[in-house]
C-alpha cells in the first residue's frame, strides 16, 4: 500500500514531473506503480513507454517488478540504460553493430597505435596536454574511418544525429511518448540534452532522483541538472517522498543534520517510518590494525546475535579495506568484496617482498631473483639468471667482466645478508628505504599514471602486519600462506559485505560500519572546491543511510606516523565532539 506522497507520485498525469526520492523512500515501488498507472488507468500503450536506468541490473530489476505487478510474462515497455537506448538509435539510424563497439583493451590498443603513428615517445599516462590533444584527434579520426564506437561516442553521436537529422528525431519522438528516468541526479549534460530532444514537444518527463545522493561527479554526472529541472520546465510538478522506510530515527536524524550543511540542494523534511530508536556509535582507534581487530570482533558479535542480519563495512577508498579484509580472513569469517585486486597476499608488492625475504631467510631461487633483480633497477640482465637455485656470490664472480653488474650483485648479496638478521618490521623498513624498493614503487606509480597512495597503503598494511611477528621465518610463512577465499557475491550464506561509499549506493544492511572517518580521507585531502566538498559530504550521507538498525563509525589517530583527526562530518552530524573519546546516541 502506498503512502500519500507515493500515491501522488505514481498517479501523476501528463507533463513534466520531478520526484525527489530520499534513501529508503520506495522509489522503485513508485516507478513500478507509475508504469501500471500509465498502462491501466491512462491506457497508454506499453510500447510508448521508455524506462531509463543507469545500470543493466537496475533495468532488469525494474522490468521484473513490473511483470510481477502486471501478472504477465512479457511486456512492450522498453527498459534500458542510457547507453543501450542510444546504441539502439545508432544501430537503426547509422548501421552500427555490437562488433563496432570498442572498450577496455581494444580501446587502449587503438590509442597505443595512434601514439606510435604520431611518434610520441612517452607512455599514454605521461603525455603532456599538447600531445594528448594530438593523440585524441587522431584517435577520433581512426574510429570514424573504421566505423568504431566507444561508450562516449554513443552519447555524442546520438546527440549529433538528432540535431542534424530532424526526421530521425521525429521518428523516435513518435516511438516514445512517456519517459521515466531513475537516478536523475546522476545524469550528464549530454544524456539530459538527448532526453529533452526525444521528449519534446510533449515533455512527458517523469524524473526520479535524490539530489543528496549525487556522488558520481567523476563520471561526468551533473547534479545541477536536477536542481535546475523546474527552471527548464516551469510547469513541472515536484513531489517529495518524505518517509524513509529503511533507517531508524537515531540513524536518520544525524544523517539529515549532516546533509543540511550542503547549500546546493532541495530543502526537505524526511521522517523515519520505524518506531524503534536504533543505535549510532563512534569510536577512535590508535591505528588501522587496532581498528581492524575491533571491527572484526564486532562483526563476530553481530553474526552470533542473529543468523539472518547483514553487515556492511564501508570505506571511502578501497585501500582502507585491506586491514579489515585480512583480519576477517584470519578469523575465517566469510565475506564478499567485489574488488579481488585488493587481496593483500596476492598483490604484486607482497610477491616482491616475499621473494626478498625468501632470498634472505631460505634459498635464493632463480624465479625470485628474476622477479626482483631490478626492483629497483640494478642493470642485472635476465639472461645471466638461470637454474632453480642461485649462488649470488658465484654469479657475481661469473659476471666479473661487467663491473656494473658484478658490483650490483655483490651489493644485493650484502643487502640480503643484512635483511636476514633483522626483525620483520626492521627488515621491511630496510628493504623499502635502505634497498630502494620504495623509490622503485614511486617511479612505477608515475610511469603507470596512478597515485602512489595506493601502493603506499599496501606497504602500510604489510608494515603493520610485520609487527605481529617476532621473527622473519614466521613472517615469511604468513606471506607464503594461502588466503581464505571470500564468499562470492550473491552467495546466500554470506552476510558480511565490503563496499566503497560509491559501491554501496542502492544497497542496505542491518548493521553498517564506516571505517576511517578522518579528515583527509573523508573528505578527501584532494578536494579543493566547495562543490567537491559537498559531493564528499553526500558520499558520507549515502554511507550513513545504508544502515537500517545500527551504525558504527570509527576513525584512527595515526597512520604511518601521521597524526590524523576525526572527520568534520562527524561534528556536522552531531555524532562526535572534540571533547569525546567515544560517543553513543
Amino acid at each position: 500500500m502506498l503512502n500519500q506522497s507515493q500515491e501522488a507520485a505514481a498517479s501523476h498525469g501528463s507533463g513534466p514531473c520531478l520526484v525527489v526520492a530520499g534513501p529508503g523512500s520506495g522509489k522503485t515501488t513508485v516507478l513500478t506503480e507509475r508504469i501500471c498507472y500509465l498502462v491501466n488507468t491512462l491506457h497508454i500503450p506499453e510500447e510508448s513507454i521508455l524506462v531509463v536506468t543507469f545500470t543493466r541490473e537496475a533495468a532488469t530489476e525494474m522490468r521484473r517488478r513490473y511483470l510481477w505487478k502486471a501478472k504477465s510474462k512479457e511486456t512492450k515497455v522498453t527498459f534500458g540504460t542510457f547507453h543501450s537506448i542510444f546504441f539502439q538509435v545508432l544501430k537503426e539510424e547509422a548501421n552500427y553493430t555490437t562488433a563496432d563497439i570498442i572498450s577496455g583493451s581494444k580501446q587502449v590498443g587503438l590509442l597505443e597505435e595512434c601514439r606510435r603513428k604520431l611518434g610520441l615517445q612517452a607512455g599514454l599516462a605521461e603525455l603532456n596536454e599538447e600531445e594528448k590533444g594530438r593523440l585524441h584527434r587522431l584517435y577520433r579520426q581512426q574510429k570514424d574511418r573504421r566505423h568504431l564506437l566507444d561508450f562516449d561516442d554513443m552519447i555524442h553521436k546520438t546527440g549529433e544525429l538528432f540535431r542534424t537529422h530532424p526526421e530521425m528525431l521525429a521518428k523516435w519522438q513518435q516511438r516514445f511518448r512517456y519517459f521515466l528516468v531513475d537516478e536523475m541526479q546522476d545524469m550528464s549534460d549530454g544524456q539530459y540534452e538527448i532526453l529533452r530532444l526525444m521528449a519534446s514537444p510533449l515533455n512527458n518527463l517523469y524524473m526520479v532522483g535524490d539530489d543528496d545522493q549525487a556522488i558520481y561527479g567523476f563520471r561526468g554526472a551533473n547534479p545541477s541538472i536536477m536542481l535546475g529541472f523546474e527552471r527548464d520546465y516551469p510547469d513541472a510538478k515536484r513531489i517529495v517522498l518524505h518517509i524513509n522506510y529503511r533507517c531508524r530515527p537515531a540513524i536518520l536524524t544525524p544523517s539529515m543534520r549532516l546533509i543540511a550543511h550542503n547549500k546546493a540542494r532541495f530543502e526537505k523534511e524526511i521522517s523515519a517510518a520505524a518506531r524503534k530508536t536504533g543505535i549510532v556509535s563512534y569510536q577512535g582507534f590508535s591505528d588501522p590494525m587496532t581498528e581492524a581487530k575491533a571491527v572484526a570482533s564486532k562483526v563476530e558479535e553481530f553474526l552470533a546475535a542473529d543468523e539472518k542480519e547483514t553487515v556492511g563495512i564501508l570505506f571511502r577508498n578501497r585501500i582502507q579495506a585491506i586491514f579489515v579484509a585480512e583480519e576477517l580472513r584470519l578469523r575465517e569469517i566469510a565475506f564478499s568484496f567485489k574488488d579481488s585486486g585488493n587481496r593483500l597476499l596476492n598483490h604484486f608488492i607482497t610477491a616482491d617482498i616475499r621473494a626478498y625475504f625468501r632470498m634472505a631467510l631460505d634459498t635464493v631461487y632463480g624465479e625470485d631473483l628474476l622477479l626482483v633483480a631490478n626492483k629497483p633497477n640494478r642493470d642485472i640482465p635476465r639472461w645471466c639468471i638461470s637454474g632453480k637455485y642461485i649462488d649470488l656470490g658465484g654469479l657475481a664472480v661469473s659476471m666479473c667482466r661487467d663491473a656494473t653488474v658484478c658490483t650490483a650483485l655483490r651489493k644485493l648479496q650484502k643487502d640480503v645478508d643484512v635483511l636476514s638478521g633483522l626483525s620483520p618490521f626492521a627488515g621491511l623498513n630496510y628493504l623499502l628505504r635502505g634497498m630502494g624498493y620504495e623509490g622503485y614503487l614511486r617511479e612505477l606509480a608515475h610511469k603507470r599514471g596512478v597515485s602512489y597512495e595506493y601502493y603506499s597503503g599496501i606497504l602500510e598494511a604489510l608494515l603493520d602486519l610485520s609487527k605481529e611477528f617476532r621473527d622473519g621465518t614466521s613472517f615469511l610463512a604468513f606471506l607464503s600462506s594461502e588466503e581464505v577465499e571470500p564468499v562470492a557475491q550473491g552467495n546466500a550464506s554470506c552476510r558480511v559485505f565490503l563496499h566503497t561509499f560509491h559501491g554501496a549506493k542502492g544497497l542496505e544492511f542491518d548493521r553498517v560500519m564506516i571505517l576511517d572517518a578522518n579528515e583527509g580521507v573523508t573528505p578527501s585531502k584532494h578536494v579543493e572546491t566547495e562543490e567537491g566538498l559537498e559531493e564528499e559530504r553526500r558520499m558520507f550521507y549515502v554511507a550513513m543511510t545504508r544502515a537500517k538498525k545500527e551504525l558504527c563509525i570509527s576513525a584512527v589517530e595515526k597512520r604511518q606516523n601521521e597524526l590524523l583527526y576525526p572527520s568534520r562530518f562527524l561534528k556536522e552530524s552531531g555524532i562526535y565532539s572534540s571533547s569525546d573519546a567515544s560517543s553513543n546516541i
